[in-house]
C-alpha cells in the first residue's frame, strides 16, 4: 500500500535548481512531488495538443461562447471557457481591459488614455473600459 501524501501543485520559477533536494527532502517526509512547469499551457488544435509558452500570447479575446488566444505570429487558438475561467488559469499579467477582451501587459506598447485604447506589440488595438481603465493604470509601472 503507498501511504505517501500528495501536495497539490509545486510551481517552480525557471531559475530554480535544486529540485532533486526538494524531491529528496518531500520523500523523507513521506510526501511525492508533482512537477507543473507554469511557463506554459497546452491547448487542443485539432488532434494535437500544441504548447504556447504564456509569454508569446498577446491577448485574448471573446467571440460567442469561445475566447481566442492570439499569440505574437499571429497565431489563434480557440477555447471553450468563458474569459473569466480563462483568466484564472493563466497569470497575473493578463489584464481584462473590456468585457470581450484580456491582454498580456509584458505586450503593451502604449496606452491612450484620452481615447482609452492600448496597443499591443502585435499591432492589436483594444479598448479599454471606463472601470477597468484606473486599475490598468494601477498595474502599470508609471511615473
Amino acid at each position: 500500500m503507498n501511504n505517501k501524501k500528495k501536495v497539490g501543485v509545486v510551481i517552480f520559477d525557471d531559475d530554480f535548481e535544486d529540485h532533486d533536494q526538494l524531491k529528496s527532502s518531500l520523500e523523507d517526509l513521506g510526501y511525492s512531488l508533482m512537477e507543473f512547469n507554469a511557463g506554459f499551457l497546452f491547448v487542443k488544435k485539432g488532434n494535437l495538443l500544441v504548447k504556447i509558452p504564456y509569454g508569446d500570447i498577446c491577448h485574448i479575446s471573446v467571440d460567442g461562447k469561445y475566447c481566442d488566444i492570439t499569440s505574437d505570429d499571429g497565431k489563434k487558438y480557440t477555447l471553450q471557457l468563458p474569459l473569466k475561467e480563462v483568466l484564472k488559469r493563466f497569470p497575473s499579467n493578463f489584464f481584462q481591459v473590456h468585457r470581450n477582451h484580456a491582454i498580456n501587459l509584458n505586450r503593451i506598447v502604449s496606452i491612450d488614455v484620452k481615447d482609452n485604447n492600448v496597443l499591443l506589440s502585435n499591432d492589436a488595438i483594444f479598448p479599454i473600459s471606463k472601470r477597468q481603465k484606473e486599475r490598468l493604470l494601477e498595474r502599470i509601472n508609471r511615473i
